[in-house]
Formats: C-alpha cells, structure tokens, sequence
C-alpha cells in the first residue's frame, strides 16, 4: 500500500476514534466500540473498500450521535450491548440454542421441529364440533393413522444416511417438552414487562381440517408447525436480553449525579427503558430507568418552537 494512502486510513481511523471520544459514552460502550473499531482497520483479511464502506457508515452514526439525533445514540448502544456480545453470553443456554439454531436444510428443519414443537400446545378445531356425531372420532382416527411413525422409504437417502428421524408430532396426545415450561414463562415475562407492541407470538397452534374435515396432511402441519417456530425465533432474536452485568452496570450509570447533564441521556434512556437481562430461572431484570419518566428529545422540543 502506498505511504500516502496508508497514512490517509489512519487519520480516517484516528478522526473515527476522536468522535467516538467526543460522545463520552459509558465505560463498557466506550472500550467495545472503541476496540470492535480497531479490530475492523487492522483486519488484514477485509478488502480496503469494505473497510471504508463500514467506517464510513460508522462516521456517519458518529455525527448523528454528536449533532443530538438519539436514534443515532440508541444504534451504537445496541450494537455496543447487543451486537459485539454472543448471544451465548446474553442468554441462558436454552434459549441461546434455540435463537442460534441453523433452520436451513431439510435436515435442520426436521431436527429443529423434533426439538422444539413440543413447546407449542398444539390444538385442532375439529373438538369445536364435537355435535356432529362420528366426526370427531372419524377426524382423531385419520389423525392417528397419519401420525405413525413413517418407513424409511418415505424419507430422502441423505436423511437415511445422516440418521435423521422423520418428524413426528403427536399432536393429538399433545406431547410436552421440558422447555414447554420455560418458553411459557419467557412469554409471561415479554407480556407483563415489555411494551405492548412486543408480543412474543402465541405458544398456542390450532389447526383446522381440511375442506373434507379430515386432518391436513403431514407435510402441512409440519410446515405450520415450522411457521410458527421460526416466528417465535425471529422475535427472540430480534428483542433479545442484555448481559445481566451489563444491565446491571447502565442502571448504575444512568443513577449517576452527572447523568442528566450527559449530551447522550435521552438516548441511554430510550435504550435502557427498552432494555432487559434474564436469569436462568426466566425472571426479568429491568432498567431501573422505567420507573422515571422520560422528556422528548431536544430536537423535537425545537421543532414545536420553531412552530409555533
């Protein structure tokens, strides 16, 4: 690389690191972002302009943040608490398995429902006529019978020679994993602390009969089953906890005497208030920031100002 070039990335990293400076963020967020930068420019393996593409989107977050946008705030504290931290080390193992899990293949998909479908409690609508003689037992039998545990031809070679199981669910005996328990908890907690609009999907699966009344076929109700799995996988990724001393440690900085005065407080409230850690026992730890209120931005107070 040439010396001029050379010494044009390292001011770029150097103007990076003095903004990031500037912020005064917290101790924990200040030594991840500041270190994750430092990795990033001394990566030998990443091209010169994906370098420069990132930095310059992390300028960019870096001037928001200084000119007073909290939105730009909040993205650097997630991805300081959140996105440089494994969720390995944020969760406990059941639930870090479970967001971590590889759903791509046939194969992974059938180990992914065998594991976990028993956290649903699978109904089906049919009970809903029970008036109707015969239709109910004539509904359950096809189900049974539909249900048995599949031949060996009936499954892919690969599946064969990889030794993977047909998944069988036995919704009609409504089978309960261990964790059943767990993710109940888990949505309890979601319901009773976090905002309203961040539902943990329903546990709960209740299948319809087909046009005929009789069962769907398996491969239906496995892929609902799936739906409904990934779609409580996505949420968990998408609002996942914090480190429980990383939670603990914001509520002692946003306790601070010099906190209120701190040019990045209403975004470290925003973050914080939306923020949580989960013991192993599934009981949540909150930000001791939900119990203050929280004023608008400086910038939207301007702007009624200038309004009016």
């Amino acid at each position: 690389m040439p010396p001029n070039k050379k010494q044009a990335i390292l001011e770029f990293y150097r103007s990076l690191n003095r903004k990031l400076s500037k912020l005064q963020l917290d101790a924990v967020a200040n030594n991840r972002l500041k270190f994750w930068l430092r990795s990033q420019f001394k990566d030998t393996a990443t091209p010169l302009h994906r370098k420069l593409q990132k930095g310059k989107r992390f300028d960019l977050t870096l001037d928001n943040s200084l000119n007073g946008h909290y939105k730009s705030g909040v993205k650097l504290l997630r991805m300081a608490y959140y996105d440089l931290i494994s969720f390995d080390a944020r969760a406990p193992k059941w639930l870090s398995d479970f967001a971590k899990a590889k759903v791509y293949s046939r194969a992974q998909k059938d180990q992914f429902i065998n594991e976990y479908a028993g956290i649903l409690k699978i109904t089906h609508d049919i009970h809903d006529f029970k008036s109707i003689p015969g239709l109910v037992d004539k509904y359950m039998a096809n189900l049974r019978q539909s249900e048995t545990k599949s031949l060996p031809s009936n499954h892919s070679i690969t599946d064969i020679l990889n030794g993977v199981k047909p998944a069988v669910q036995s919704s009609s005996h409504g089978f309960k994993s261990p964790l059943s328990s767990l993710f109940n908890q888990l949505r309890t907690q979601y319901k009773d602390h976090i905002d309203h609009d961040w539902s943990l999907p329903q546990l709960n699966l209740k299948l319809s009969p087909n046009s005929a009344g009789l069962p769907l076929s398996p491969s239906v109700r496995r892929n609902k089953i799936l739906a409904r799995l990934l779609q409580i996988k996505r949420f968990i990724n998408e609002y996942p906890p914090m480190k429980m001393e990383d939670m603990e440690h914001l509520n002692k900085f946003v306790k601070s005497e010099t906190f209120e005065n701190h040019p990045m407080s209403f975004a470290y409230k925003r973050f914080t208030r939306d923020s949580f850690s989960l013991s192993e026992n599934v009981k949540f730890r909150l930000s001791e920031i939900r119990n203050v209120s929280i004023p608008p931005p400086k910038e939207l107070l301007n702007y009624y100002v200038n309004v009016k």
